[in-house]
């Protein structure tokens, strides 16, 4: 696979190779470290809330967004947070600075946080 970019995407790959191996292979936590989010009960908890359940008003997407995942918990609320995250991985036209707020937002529904140690705002800034 060709890997040319103007860019330093080393800490998208890394943090791919984290979403793969903990989120897909495991049920792990792409941000959380010994959490188990990715479970087949939480992606399908997930999927009722917002894909069987879209919001097709003129909101905002986060307004939409955390009236469909707020109600759900946890767990499942972090699984949201997670997936906007993994999204987030590739786009170029968004930095690190517009990431890390917007999947603080969705953690801050359930009381989270994005851990400090996470690098999430490295992926996609432009160098």
């Amino acid at each position: 696979m060709a890997r040319f970019s103007e860019q330093d995407t080393r800490a998208i790959y890394e943090a791919s190779e984290r979403f793969r191996g903990e989120c897909l292979l495991k049920d792990g936590s792409l941000l959380f470290d010994a959490e188990s989010v990715w479970t087949e009960d939480h992606v399908e908890h997930l999927r009722r809330v917002f894909v069987e359940a879209p919001d097709e008003s003129g909101r905002r997407f986060l307004e939409k967004f955390r009236d469909q995942v707020q109600p759900t918990g946890p767990q499942v609320t972090r699984l949201a947070a997670e997936v906007v995250a993994a999204y987030f991985l590739f786009p170029s036209n968004v930095t690190g600075d517009r990431k890390r707020p917007v999947v603080n937002e969705i953690l801050s529904w359930s009381g989270d946080s994005l851990p400090a140690s996470w690098g999430f705002s490295l992926a996609g800034d432009r160098a």
